[in-house]
C-alpha cells in the first residue's frame, strides 16, 4: 500500500515573465564573508498541480448536507489539513461534488465555507480545460485562520479542479487540483541565481520545518518544476539537502512564505537513486530499542529493508506472514531492516508488539521526505520491500510476502554472494 496521501510527480510551468519579476524581489546574496544565503518570495501565479485522484460516488465522511440534486453525483476532495493535523488526518479535506450527465459535467458543488454543507455555497463556474484531453475545471476561493505561534494567520488559497471526461460508462472519474497561486523567488546558490519555489506539502497554507514543507530548485533553468518530495531539485526545510554538489540546512522560514534563509554546509556527494543490479544503498539508524544499525554490516547475509506503517492495510495484511518468514531462518542467513513511516511511535510501537516483529525499525516521524533513509531509496510507499543479497547488490523490490520468500528461497540457497534468479 502507498502511503496514505498519494502524489504523482507533476509539471509546474512558470511564465518567464513571472519568473522575471519573482527574480526581482530576490534581495539576498550569498556573503564572502558569510555561509548564510537570504532569499525573499513573493505570491505569483504558478498552477502547482499536487494531486490527482478519482471521485467516488460514496458520500464522504465530512458531508454534513450533500446538494439537492439526484442522479450521477460524484465526490472528491482537496487536500488541506492544520497546524498539528496529525500526518495521516483527513479531518480538514474540504469536499466537493460533481454532478455528470454523460458525457459532460452539468453542475459542481465546493464546501468553500468549509462547514461541511455542500447546498450552501455559491455555485463555481464550470470552464474547459485545455489540453490533448477534453476536461473540465472550476475554481475554489478558500480562506481561513491558522493559529500558529499565539497569533492567527489569514490563508487565502486558490484552488482549480480539473475534471477529467469520463471515456466510457463505468469508467474512472478521474481530476487533478492545482494550487493557482505559490510563492515564487531566487536564490544565490554559489553566486549563481537559481529560481525557486516554497512548497506546502500539507495543504495548511503555511511554510514549516516540519510536514514535508520545502522548496524546489530549477535547477536545469528551463522554468518548469518537477514537483515530487523525492526530487534531486527539492530541499524539505526540515533537514539538510544537497543541491548542485552541495548541502545546505535552513535556518529559517517565514510562515506565510515572503523570507528564507539558508546555511551552505559545503560540498556533497549525491547519491544516486537505488537501481536493481546495483549496490543497495548504506545507511545506519538507531532503532526504537536504542540498537545502532547498518546495512552494510549485514554482508554475508540477505538483508530486507522494509518500509512500513502501522495504518497501512498491506502492511496489516502480510504482518503474520511476514514475521513467520522472519522466524524461519536464522540471524546468521536473513536480517530484517525496518524504516517505520509512523507518525504516531505508540502506534507503531502496538503494532509491532501485536505481530511480534523483533526486527530492528526505525522512527522518525511519519514524513518519508524527510526520513534519512526514506530520501535515500526514493521511497514515499509503505508495505515496500527492498531485497538485498549477501555481497550487497539491491536483486528486487516487491510489495508481497509471497514473492520476497521466493527470492529468500533462492538467495539463501545459494552461496555467499551469488544473486537468484527472479523467482
Amino acid at each position: 500500500m502507498k502511503r496514505n496521501r498519494v502524489r504523482t510527480a507533476l509539471l509546474v510551468s512558470v511564465a518567464t515573465a513571472l519568473a522575471m519579476s519573482a527574480a526581482g524581489q530576490a534581495r539576498g546574496a550569498s556573503n564572502p564573508s558569510s555561509d548564510l544565503i537570504h532569499a525573499s518570495f513573493t505570491r505569483e501565479v504558478v498552477n502547482l498541480e499536487d494531486y490527482a485522484g478519482r471521485l467516488t460516488m460514496e458520500q464522504p465522511q465530512g458531508v454534513r448536507r450533500a446538494p439537492p440534486v439526484e442522479g450521477d453525483l460524484w465526490y472528491g476532495r482537496i487536500f488541506r489539513q492544520l497546524p498539528g493535523d496529525d500526518v495521516a488526518s483527513r479531518d480538514h479535506n474540504v469536499l466537493f461534488a460533481v454532478q455528470y450527465r454523460e458525457p459532460d459535467v452539468v453542475r459542481a458543488w465546493c464546501d468553500t465555507n468549509l462547514n461541511g454543507d455542500l447546498s450552501d455555497d455559491p455555485a463555481p463556474t464550470i470552464s474547459l480545460y485545455p489540453g490533448a484531453r477534453t476536461r473540465r475545471s472550476f475554481l475554489a476561493p478558500l480562506r481561513w485562520a491558522a493559529r500558529m505561534d499565539g497569533r492567527d494567520i489569514q490563508i487565502d488559497r486558490l484552488v482549480r479542479v480539473v475534471l477529467d471526461l469520463p471515456e466510457s460508462t463505468g469508467a474512472d472519474h478521474g481530476y487533478r487540483t492545482q494550487n493557482v497561486y505559490g510563492m515564487l523567488g531566487t536564490v544565490r546558490l554559489h553566486g549563481e541565481p537559481m529560481l525557486a519555489l516554497l512548497y506546502d506539502a500539507n495543504g495548511d497554507g503555511l511554510y514549516q520545518m516540519a510536514n514535508s514543507d520545502g522548496i524546489f530548485f530549477d535547477v536545469d533553468n528551463d522554468r518548469h518544476f518537477l514537483i515530487g518530495v523525492m526530487s534531486r531539485d527539492f530541499g524539505p526545510f526540515a533537514v539538510p539537502f544537497s543541491i548542485g554538489g552541495n548541502s545546505y540546512s535552513v535556518e529559517s522560514i517565514d510562515a506565510e512564505g515572503k523570507d528564507l534563509t539558508l546555511r551552505g554546509l559545503g560540498p556533497s556527494v549525491e547519491q544516486p537513486a537505488p537501481g536493481v543490479g546495483h549496490p543497495a544503498p548504506d545507511f545506519r539508524y538507531t532503532d526504537v530499542q536504542g540498537r545502532p544499525v547498518a546495512l552494510s554490516q549485514l554482508r554475508g547475509r540477505t538483508a530486507i529493508v522494509y518500509f512500513w506503517a502501522s495504518w497501512c492495510g498491506g502492511c496489516k495484511g502480510h504482518a503474520d506472514a511476514l514475521r513467520a518468514l522472519y522466524q524461519r531462518y536464522d540471524r546468521s542467513q536473513l536480517e530484517i531492516l525496518g524504516v517505520s513511516n509512523d507518525s504516531d511511535r505508540g502506534a507503531m510501537q502496538r503494532f509491532r508488539t501485536e505481530h511480534g516483529h523483533t526486527w530492528p525499525t526505525s522512527f522518525t516521524g511519519g514524513f518519508p521526505a524527510e526520513d534519512p533513509v526514506g530520501r535515500l531509496y526514493r521511497e514515499m510507499g509503505s508495505g515496500v520491500f527492498y531485497i538485498v543479497s549477501p555481497d550487497g547488490q539491491l536483486v528486487a523490490k516487491e510489495y508481497e510476502v509471497d514473492k520476497v520468500e521466493g527470492w529468500l528461497a533462492s538467495l539463501i540457497a545459494k552461496p555467499t554472494g551469488a544473486l537468484g534468479s527472479r523467482p
